[in-house]
């Protein structure tokens, strides 16, 4: 069994590499910097974990395990950052900041480890099982952790989820994948905590499968396609605002410039639901003014076999050609 293990975890570095290097030569994006991240943190997992195989000493074990929580610590929220950027949803800042700071106290607590109990306890060589392996006392700060990770992992499968329902085809393999990708750490973590794998650590199993379902989401299913990069940047950064609703007027998507327009709209004029404003006009192209500008909106029915999907407004300021038409400007 130990030299199996080992094999796995030496051809897993070889993966994670595979899935770093494959990841990092993509075109540069916001999502392509996180999922990039993720990979690096997950390589860091399968690389310490195999650390801690070949160690002979407690002391060896130890060091390897808290070179592990480098990478476990931020993988999984990289993962949700990068699923929120995917799916175009909306989260607050405080959320991912707050997961950050609480990872970063509890890395810090593990790495300090030996001078408390707040995490572990204590540390002891066990010769019993399939090989020689580390057994950790565990303290309520690695109980926190867990409940945190979980609350997590929760999140995570919710936005994919409900964005895999909402798409067809490619799209909904990739979140398919890309949801694999995020649950298969826990999965292993979870037999690990139930006693199932007598004391061997399988949680880096499962980061390797992740980084395996990971590179073939990016190969062959085109998770940071060039064109979908390009498309969502277009978006995100065109002066014009953009807003996509379903077919029941729920907003799916808002761009920096709407957010602006309807942030002005909610302080100026008190409208909560922007999205409810615009599509609630009996015509598909109007004018209103706001903040002495003049934004024109037009409004296209989405369509997939004559089915409704949903709308895409088009705001466009058109101040300037307002005041020319009134012969302001000469």
């Amino acid at each position: 069994m130990y030299q199996l293990m080992l094999f796995l975890h030496i051809i897993g570095v070889a993966v994670g590499f595979l899935a770093l290097a494959v990841v990092s030569q993509k075109k540069s994006s916001a999502n392509q910097k996180v999922l990039m991240m993720a990979s690096f943190c997950g390589l860091i997992s399968i690389l310490s974990y195999l650390f801690e195989l070949q160690a002979k000493e407690l002391s060896e074990m130890m060091l390897a395990v808290q070179f592990g929580y480098l990478g476990k610590c931020y993988m999984l929220v990289l993962m949700l950052i990068f699923a929120k950027i995917y799916c175009n949803v909306k989260m607050s800042p405080i959320i991912t900041r707050g997961i950050f700071l609480f990872n970063t106290f509890i890395l810090l607590t593990i790495l300090t480890c030996r001078y408390h109990t707040f995490y572990y306890k204590k540390a002891e060589l066990s010769t019993e099982g399939y090989f020689p392996h580390i057994v950790l006392t565990k303290g309520i700060g690695y109980y926190l952790y867990m409940i945190v990770t979980l609350c997590v992992v929760a999140y995570y499968c919710l936005i994919l989820i409900s964005s895999i329902r909402k798409n067809d085809d490619i799209v909904k393999k990739r979140l398919f994948l890309l949801l694999l990708s995020g649950i298969m750490p826990t999965v292993m973590m979870v037999l690990y905590l139930s006693g199932f794998a007598d004391g061997i650590d399988l949680t880096p199993l499962g980061i390797i499968i992740s980084c395996v379902i990971l590179t073939v989401n990016v190969i062959n299913l085109g998770l940071l396609d060039v064109m979908d990069v390009a498309k969502d940047n277009i978006l995100e950064n065109t002066s014009e605002g953009v807003l996509v609703t379903d077919s029941e007027n729920n907003m799916l998507y808002i761009n920096k410039s709407a957010e602006v327009i309807a942030e002005k709209l909610k302080d100026e004029y008190g409208i909560t639901d922007f999205s409810s404003w615009i599509l609630s006009k009996s015509e598909k192209q109007f004018v209103f003014d706001l903040d002495n500008r003049n934004y024109e909106v037009k409004i296209i029915q989405l369509t997939d076999e004559d089915k409704n999907k949903g709308n895409i407004a088009w705001i466009y300021d058109r101040t300037y050609f307002t005041q020319t038409e009134n012969g302001i400007v000469l």
